[in-house]
């Protein structure tokens, strides 16, 4: 048999699909067709990168493949469909199809960006971690001069109740931002496995 092809530099793109009666949507299936060619050449071109060794996973996909997970990782890997107060009509319908609210799916998106499954878990399941951690990231916050934190499980809180970090099982911390009195948590910036540097970023903004 021929040596297998090199793959592409890129994915390839979705052909522009007739709209007919009856039949599901076009734009929705051009937006499948683009996310399952990227997911693709991801998985190519981690194959051709790890050479022919034993095998790692290369899918950046979630372990729950249910269809929460997976709208919310299409949501977050396509930033065209996501916003945080107006939702296009496919973003709606997507959220829809999984029983949740835009807003709900637009969160989930930014924390799955934010820190991929982790991120997701951080945003969604409250733990109860170890005490040090959350006494080495006040001491460290306390000598960095930022402000001090309330700590309620896995997250540390501003007095004012506008920034939030929350450590997650992998270790990060997640820094998240509310409107003074919201309690309307979003995640924002970058995860780290500094509390400080997780923190500066957003204190910044």
């Amino acid at each position: 048999m021929p040596a297998p092809l090199a793959p592409l530099s890129h994915p390839g793109e979705a052909p522009v699909l007739p709209a007919l009666p009856g039949a599901p949507d076009p734009t929705a299936l051009e937006f499948l067709i683009t996310d399952a060619a990227r997911r693709a050449h991801t998985f190519l071109t981690a194959e051709v990168g790890a050479g022919t060794g034993a095998r790692a996973n290369p899918f950046p996909f979630p372990g729950d493949d249910s269809p929460w997970h997976d709208a919310v990782r299409l949501a977050a890997s396509h930033p065209g469909l996501t916003g945080r107060r107006t939702f296009s009509r496919q973003f709606a319908e997507l959220a829809r199809s999984v029983g949740h609210t835009p807003a709900d799916l637009s969160r989930a998106a930014a924390a799955w960006r934010q820190g991929g499954e982790e991120g997701l878990a951080t945003l969604e399941s409250p733990w109860d971690p170890p005490a040090g951690p959350f006494d080495r990231a006040r001491g460290a916050l306390v000598a960095a001069d930022l402000p001090r934190m309330t700590i309620h499980r896995n997250q540390l809180t501003n007095a004012e109740g506008t920034i939030q970090l929350r450590y997650g099982t992998d270790g990060r911390w997640y820094p998240y931002r509310s409107e003074p009195g919201g309690d309307d948590w979003w995640p924002e910036g970058e995860a780290d496995v500094d509390p400080v540097g997780a923190l500066a970023g957003v204190a910044e903004a």
